[in-house]
C-alpha cells in the first residue's frame, strides 16, 4: 500500500466522518439526548481503513506504527492531520505485541467505536472553535465594517461641512459682491444725480439771471416808452399853445381894407409884410422846455415841422 494513496483515501474519508459527525453533535444539541450510538457508515469505513493498515503492516505494530507516520505526513494538513494522528495513536494502543494474533484475529469494531467517541469530541470541539473563529471573524468583521462605516461617515460629514463651509463662504463672497456692487451703483446714482442737480441749477441760475436781464431791459423799455409818452404829451401841450399863440397874434393884428385896383396887383411892400407874417409869429416867445431823452427832441422838431406846415398856408393867405 503507498502512503499516498492511502492518505488522499483517508482524507476523503474523513470529510464524510467530519459530516456525520456535525449531524450527530447538532442532534444532540438540538434533541439534549444521546441520537444513537456509532453510525454504521463511520464503523464500515474505519474498519477498512484500519483492516487495511494492520494486514498491509502483517500484524506487526511497529511496521503500522511508521506505516500511519508516513500517512500522516502526505499532504494531510490542519484538521485531516489531527484525526489521521489521533487514528494512528488508537491503532497503536489497540494492536498487541503478538504478530500473528493481530493479522488473524484483530477486531476493528471495537477500535472504530471508541474512535468514534474521540472523533465526535474533536469535531465538536473543532466545531466550537470554528464557530467562535467565525464569530470572531463576523464580529471583526462587522467591527470593521462599522468602523469602515464610521469613518465613510464621518469624511461624509466632513465632505458635507467642507462643501456647507464652501457654499456659506461662496454665498457670503457673493453677497459681499453685491453690497458692493449696489454701494458702488448708489455711489455712481448719487454721483449722476449730483451733476444732474449741479447743471439743472446752473441752468436755473442761467435762466433766471437771462429772465432778471429780460425784465430789466423790460423795464428799462417801459419806462423809455413812459418817458417818450410823456415828452410826446409835452410837445403836443407845446404845440397847441404854439397854436393858440398864433390864433391870438392873428386875431390881435389890424385888418386894412386895400381899394379894389390893389387887389389886383399888390405893393411889394405889403406882400413882404406878409411873407414877414409867419416868421415873426415863429419867432414868438415860447415857454422852456424840460430835459428830455433822446426821443424828445424828435418830437419837438416833429411839432416845429408841422407848425411850419400849417403857418406857411396862412401866410399864403394873408
Amino acid at each position: 500500500m503507498q502512503p499516498e494513496v492511502v492518505a488522499n483515501t483517508l482524507r476523503e474519508v474523513e470529510k464524510k466522518w467530519s459530516q456525520e459527525a456535525a449531524v450527530f453533535v447538532n442532534c444532540n444539541a438540538t434533541h439534549g439526548a444521546n441520537c444513537g450510538g456509532t453510525p454504521k457508515d463511520f464503523t464500515k469505513s474505519c474498519s477498512t481503513v484500519v483492516g487495511a493498515v494492520v494486514q498491509g503492516s502483517g500484524g506487526d505494530k511497529r511496521v503500522a506504527k511508521e506505516y500511519m507516520g508516513s500517512v500522516c505526513s502526505q499532504h494531510i494538513a490542519g484538521w485531516h492531520q489531527q484525526h489521521c494522528m489521533n487514528l494512528a495513536a488508537a491503532l497503536e494502543k489497540t494492536m498487541t505485541a503478538d504478530s500473528y494474533q493481530n493479522r488473524n484475529s484483530f477486531t476493528a469494531n471495537k477500535l472504530c467505536s471508541n474512535f468514534w467517541g474521540e472523533f465526535v469530541a474533536e469535531e465538536k470541539n473543532r466545531f466550537i472553535k470554528e464557530e467562535a473563529e467565525r464569530e470572531a471573524a463576523r464580529k471583526k468583521a462587522a467591527e470593521e465594517a462599522a468602523k469602515k462605516a464610521k469613518e465613510e461617515a464621518e469624511r461624509k460629514a466632513a465632505a458635507e461641512a467642507a462643501a456647507k463651509k464652501a457654499k456659506e463662504e461662496a454665498e457670503k463672497k457673493a453677497a459681499e459682491e453685491a453690497a458692493k456692487k449696489k454701494i458702488e451703483e448708489a455711489k455712481r446714482v448719487k454721483a449722476e444725480a449730483q451733476a444732474k442737480a449741479a447743471e439743472a441749477a446752473a441752468k436755473l441760475a442761467k435762466k433766471k439771471a437771462e429772465a432778471e436781464e429780460f425784465a430789466k431791459k423790460a423795464q428799462q423799455k417801459m419806462e423809455e416808452a413812459a418817458e417818450a409818452e410823456r415828452e410826446h404829451k409835452k410837445a403836443q401841450e407845446t404845440l397847441k399853445k404854439h397854436e393858440d399863440k398864433k390864433k391870438e397874434v392873428a386875431a390881435a393884428a389890424p385888418v386894412v381894407p386895400a381899394p379894389v385896383a390893389a387887389k389886383a396887383e399888390p405893393k411889394k411892400a405889403e406882400v413882404k409884410a406878409a411873407a414877414k407874417a409867419p416868421v415873426e409869429a415863429k419867432a414868438a416867445p415860447q415857454p422852456p422846455k424840460p430835459e428830455a431823452k433822446p426821443a424828445a427832441p424828435k418830437a419837438a422838431a416833429s411839432a416845429k415841422a408841422t407848425d411850419a406846415k400849417k403857418a406857411t398856408p396862412e401866410a399864403k393867405k394873408k
